[in-house]
């Protein structure tokens, strides 16, 4: 019974050390991801109006959309190629959000590679226009995105927060 105990109590010592390890490793590689560089290129907004159907029952399906357009560089700093699956984006007008978006692209960065990444985010007109109004009347609007880019390590996902700025 003794030796049960002490090969149980073994197992238990290995698999928490084992398990120490790897979160300090994820720890490390967490660090390692952040040190790449996010950079915010463009951001462009853009009104789509769709025509109305004309019936005898009346007016039916106008519709209007507002897309931003980002274009986002990605440089991998480390020294391990990247490969991210998934992107958070919330997106804000003079510090208001504005728009919410996630976006599924596999995306591989191989060392010292940048890559660059567009993306559209739809905007709800509510939250955009009065923005759009002051940028359609040439007064600057500040824009800026928050991101979260999921990293994939192994079989672990990895997401990275980041703020980014118009580059301009």
């Amino acid at each position: 019974m003794k030796h049960i105990i002490t090969l149980l109590f073994s197992i238990y010592i290995i698999l928490n050390i084992n398990g120490c390890a790897t979160v300090k490793q994820i720890g490390e590689t967490v660090k390692t991801i952040q040190t790449c560089e996010f950079t915010l290129e463009t951001i462009e907004p853009s009104i789509e109006i769709k025509a109305p159907k004309i019936t005898l029952q009346g007016i039916k399906d106008p519709s209007v959309k507002i897309v931003f357009d980002l274009n986002i560089n990605i440089t991998n700093t480390t020294d391990m190629n990247l490969s991210m699956n998934k992107i958070d984006f919330d997106v804000y007008a003079d510090n208001k959000l504005i728009a919410s978006s996630t976006t599924s692209n596999n995306i591989s960065i191989a060392v010292g590679e940048t890559k660059s990444l567009p993306a559209k985010v739809s905007v709800d007109p509510v939250n955009a226009t009065k923005k759009l109004a002051k940028e359609l009347q040439g007064q600057d609007v500040a824009y800026h995105v928050d991101g979260i880019f999921y990293f994939k390590i192994k079989d672990w996902y990895i997401p990275i927060k980041v703020t980014l700025k118009e580059s301009n």
